[in-house]
């Protein structure tokens, strides 16, 4: 499930009911309020219209990968980027177009931590199980950068330098 709080009454004011899905691992809502929640255990994303008057989802799409654990979405939410640690892919995908067949690649061994460049052209991939942090060009889906970590990277996070080039953290 889903818990829906209001932050300034400090309540919990709904649940939302992923059934049959489970296992929810990453979620986003983009501009218009759409709710995206990424089912682990089903490799699904899920999409909520309305998730503060409708309690279940509207679409579910699928992943195309294997344990998707987290996802980077676009501003304009037409386009994911869904990490899948069992098939160690990045798969492309449409989440409201369920008939958009998704595009794999690989990043690296166990990719998991991600996050998208301010412009969208690059979306950065912290891989678990070789230490590497890899710069992925969105539109053709291949690593154009990689760089060596720390040991077990696993979320990435994007800052904007006053020259306003991407600063990147990984949390290890």
């Amino acid at each position: 499930s889903v818990f829906v709080i209001d932050l300034q009454r400090r309540e919990h004011i709904h649940t939302l009911n992923l059934w049959p899905f489970y296992r929810p691992h990453g979620l986003t809502v983009d501009g218009q309020g759409r709710l995206f929640v990424m089912s682990e255990a089903h490799n699904t994303l899920l999409r909520f219209c309305d998730p503060v008057n409708r309690h279940v989802p509207d679409l579910a799409v699928p992943s195309g990968g294997h344990k998707t654990h987290l996802f980077a979405l676009t501003r304009d939410a037409q386009t994911a980027y869904a990490l899948n640690l069992l098939s160690n892919t990045v798969t492309k995908i449409r989440p409201n177009d369920p008939t958009f067949t998704p595009v794999a690649m690989v990043p690296g061994p166990v990719p998991e931590g991600n996050v998208l460049s301010a412009d969208e052209t690059l979306l950065y991939v912290a891989n678990r199980g070789d230490d590497t942090l890899v710069a992925v060009d969105t539109r053709s889906m291949r690593v154009v950068a990689r760089g060596k970590t720390r040991r077990d990277p696993n979320r990435v996070y994007r800052f904007q330098g006053a020259d306003g080039q991407d600063l990147l953290m990984t949390t290890n």
